[in-house]
């Protein structure tokens, strides 16, 4: 599995990473350490699979709904790892690392956006609330409010994005119909968190045919 495209003359490549180490340690054992960041190419021709924040402005962070990019990360992870285990230094090799997008933090949250209001989460968060509720009625008398739909809801929006004065009012403890949209959101984004971990996981292990080590830098949520 060889690169698409060559590497910019500036880049200390991998294969001569890999050199530096074997000619000034030699009997050094190789950590590698990568990330499963779509490229541009790919941004570029599938816009609509990244974050959404409540604004309507897209972030360059895939959406945690997303399954076409998790399964492609997970594609892409396998090939990476398999490319590294063909290498003649792969003797050396005794483990890899995945930052993940970027080392553990899903970047929008750092920036002070929780709802992703991607319509693919719009589309999870309402086949979690039906699994978790049922009938509209259950719906209704969790979150106290009779106008409520399964088949319409959509992602919250954030309170603490409100004006100052509005802010201000929120009490810090709340009763759980008072803030029965954001616990269940974040229960749902818990399940995708999971499941995406899961995917990588799968991908990495299917790279390598022998035991090594996985390190994971992802769990900063």
């Amino acid at each position: 599995a060889e690169p698409l495209a060559e590497a910019p003359s500036s880049v200390f490549t991998l294969d001569e990473q890999a050199a530096h180490i074997r000619e000034n340690a030699p009997d050094a054992w190789i950590v590698v350490r990568f990330l499963h960041r779509p490229p541009t190419s790919w941004t570029r021709v599938h816009p609509n699979e990244f974050f959404v924040d409540e604004e309507g402005t897209s972030h360059d962070t895939p959406s945690l709904a997303s399954d076409l990019f998790w399964e492609k990360a997970s594609d892409f992870c396998a090939a990476f790892i398999k490319s590294v285990e063909t290498r003649p230094w792969a003797d050396r090799v005794i483990g890899y690392m995945n930052v993940h997008l970027a080392e553990g933090v899903h970047l929008p949250v750092a920036e002070g956006f929780l709802y992703d209001h991607n319509p693919s989460m719009t589309q999870k968060w309402r086949d979690f609330l039906r699994k978790k509720y049922g009938t509209d009625a259950a719906l209704r008398a969790a979150y106290g409010d009779s106008t409520l739909s399964l088949g319409s809801m959509d992602v919250p929006r954030d309170r603490l994005r409100g004006t100052v004065p509005d802010v201000a009012e929120l009490l810090y403890w709340q009763a759980p119909k008072g803030n029965r949209a954001l616990r269940d959101y974040l229960e749902l984004q818990k399940e995708l968190f999971h499941l995406r971990f899961r995917q990588i996981a799968s991908g990495m292990k299917r790279g390598a045919d022998r035991n090594v080590l996985f390190l994971h830098d992802s769990l900063k949520q």
